[in-house]
């Protein structure tokens, strides 16, 4: 499995992950891929690898972690775009997407294409993804108006008391 990793990116606007960001790699890789996520949520996973395989024949999984949209802010859904990062021989062209409130997991599974099906990464070939963000909304306390209701009566009644 390659791994690469970007620390302290706090934005959508993180920079690109190339090979200067490989933090492990296995043995026979031969393809590569170079991952995207932009200010506007969108993931553009696109591969250079001149029609080569990949060399791991079941798994490419992209997971892209601690994103952080803004302070209040957290990711709600994940949607597919385009899927032609994988030629047709590699099987898997649309990746199964898994999303929590700060990563999302693409996950291209060969599992029944014949076994020992290589992923091959298309050249110049791309897949999309667009990330949907919430805010989160801290709701008015139900009692709040009533105590300030009650603030104000004891006000009017001080204040006549003094009258």
């Amino acid at each position: 499995m390659r791994v690469f990793e970007v620390l302290a990116q706090p934005t959508l606007n993180a920079p690109n992950l190339d090979a200067s960001n490989e933090i492990a790699s296995p043995e026979y890789w031969s393809g590569h891929a170079t991952v995207d996520l932009d200010g506007s949520g969108l993931i553009t996973v696109s591969g250079n690898g001149g029609n080569e395989s990949a060399d791991d024949y079941n798994l490419l999984i992209f997971v892209i972690s601690n994103i952080l949209v803004s302070a209040d802010a957290f990711i709600t859904g994940v949607l597919t775009l385009s899927g032609k990062l994988l030629s047709p021989t590699g099987g898997a062209q649309t990746p199964k997407v898994s999303f929590t409130a700060n990563s999302v997991t693409l996950i291209y599974d060969t599992t029944g294409f014949g076994g020992s099906a290589e992923f091959i990464i298309e050249d110049f070939g791309t897949s999309t993804f667009q990330i949907s963000t919430s805010s989160t909304v801290i709701p008015l306390p139900a009692s709040l108006p009533l105590m300030a209701a009650g603030l104000g009566a004891f006000g009017v009644l001080a204040r006549r008391r003094r009258s």
